[in-house]
């Protein structure tokens, strides 16, 4: 007995110096990145600056980084001549990590039956593997808002979480592991042209889905009233309801157009809620109601047709525009769910589009990363170049907001990632097939590279 206890402490001891000895195996070297132009979006850009990293973190800025690293012993320098240091873009709103061939329900983990799930967590179902994630790091895209979604009928879909596109598995990826509850409400949008029985179906399946909803909260209420009582059977979906309910998690809510955006606006002023509109296709016709309520928005892709005849094709592409106009706080990110995990890379696309429409360019590049980040709630660590705020970087060869401009350098928490993806792959194998000179590369080179 007492054999196994000296041995079950000899191999504690060897695990524990094991471990440390990996930790201090993943201990980054300070890096400086000099002669770039820094755009850090909380201030106006700084030429020709430098930025000093140091265990994940920004340590030092302009001259102040300079003056430091000249005292650090081991340091690894990147020079950024003629490049632009911008903060690693943020998408509010996303599927990646659930969803990874549509077509092949296996690699499906977007979302569950029934109408109330609230309990589900993203986070336990992110594919750390997934072939999207180095291709979305290559378009600057480094941190995104993972989001479950419904099935049909579906109200509650569960709780999103918020990753960097860098880890070996969901731990290490996540930032913040329950981000908001999300809702989707039911529509009545439907096309006119289809036969009276199936739009009056329609019409009460959404009735019967606001009755569920109303059922739901109710029944959560009662749950929250009885949550002292012990005895009381455990109900993992309403208990997962709790921080909503007492304002300690906000609710997001997936609406479009007028009549569910009004209908959220009387939800959440009748139960008390703090919440955030995702998607929003017509929030810029209610954007008074919006802004005196107080209410972020995620607004969807701008590459969407007019939801009315009368509309004009660029209303999509103006929304932007006019919720800056009426001053409220706003994220732009891509729709969720289907082909958009794959489509993650253009994230800076769908700004640019905003750009050419009558969105300011500075807004424009808030909306992907000091915006976003604040209305996920993690403001104090991403979205801008700034002292004690996380390393997430990325190096860019001109304007982040011109489609032609490509990513040359991306840093996670300091550490430099590669710049390859599936697409660099697929690039390179086909290469010879179509008589293209043997050997040469088809990845962007990496800033700090020959």
């Amino acid at each position: 007995m007492k054999n196994c206890v000296k041995q079950n402490r000899k191999m504690r001891l060897l695990g524990l110096c094991i471990s440390a000895l990996l930790a201090f195996g993943n201990v980054q070297a300070a890096t400086l990145i000099e002669h770039a132009d820094v755009y850090s979006v909380s201030r106006a850009p700084e030429p020709d600056s430098a930025v000093l990293i140091d265990d994940g973190k920004i340590v030092a800025l302009g001259a102040v980084a300079l003056e430091r690293a000249k005292a650090i012993s081991e340091l690894k320098r990147i020079d950024a001549t003629g490049l632009r240091l911008y903060p690693g873009l943020i998408s509010a709103h996303s599927s990646l990590g659930l969803l990874e061939i549509e077509a092949t329900r296996a690699t499906v983990d977007t979302s569950e039956v029934g109408p109330v799930n609230a309990n589900i967590r993203a986070q336990v179902g992110i594919n750390a593997d997934s072939e999207f994630i180095e291709v979305a790091r290559a378009g600057g895209v480094l941190s995104l808002l993972s989001v479950p979604s419904v099935s049909q009928g579906g109200l509650f879909a569960g709780q999103s979480t918020l990753i960097n596109l860098r880890g070996w598995n969901y731990e290490e990826m996540t930032i913040s592991p329950t981000v908001a509850m999300h809702l989707y409400l039911p529509s009545t949008r439907l096309p006119p042209w289809l036969p009276p029985p199936i739009l009056a179906q329609a019409k009460q399946a959404a009735a019967d889905s606001l009755v569920q909803l109303e059922k739901t909260m109710q029944e959560a209420k009662s749950y929250q009233a009885k949550a002292a009582d012990d005895s009381a059977d455990p109900d993992l979906r309403l208990r997962a309801l709790q921080p909503m309910l007492s304002g300690k998690q906000p609710l997001f809510i997936h609406a479009d157009d007028v009549e569910q955006i009004r209908l959220a606006l009387d939800f959440t002023a009748k139960h008390g809620l703090k919440w955030t509109l995702v998607g929003g296709f017509d929030a810029w016709r209610l954007a008074a109601e919006l802004k005196a309520a107080n209410v972020p928005v995620i607004l969807g892709s701008p590459f969407n047709t007019p939801f009315r005849r009368s509309e004009g094709y660029d209303v999509a592409y103006s929304a932007a525009g006019k919720l800056e106009k009426a001053g409220l706080l706003f994220a732009i990110a891509a729709d969720g769910g289907g082909m958009n995990a794959a489509l993650e890379k253009n994230l800076s696309h769908l700004a640019a589009h905003g750009v050419a429409y009558g969105l300011s360019e500075q807004r424009a590049l808030c909306a992907i990363t000091l915006d976003a980040a604040q209305i996920l709630g993690v403001s104090e660590r991403l979205g801008s170049i700034d002292l004690g705020k996380d390393a997430n970087l990325i190096l860019t060869r001109g304007d982040v907001l011109e489609l032609t401009t490509p990513v040359v350098g991306v840093f996670i928490a300091g550490e430099q990632q590669p710049m390859g993806s599936r697409h660099t792959q697929l690039c390179e194998r086909y290469q010879t097939r179509y008589g293209t000179a043997k050997g040469e590369s088809c990845a962007v080179p990496s800033a700090g590279t020959p």
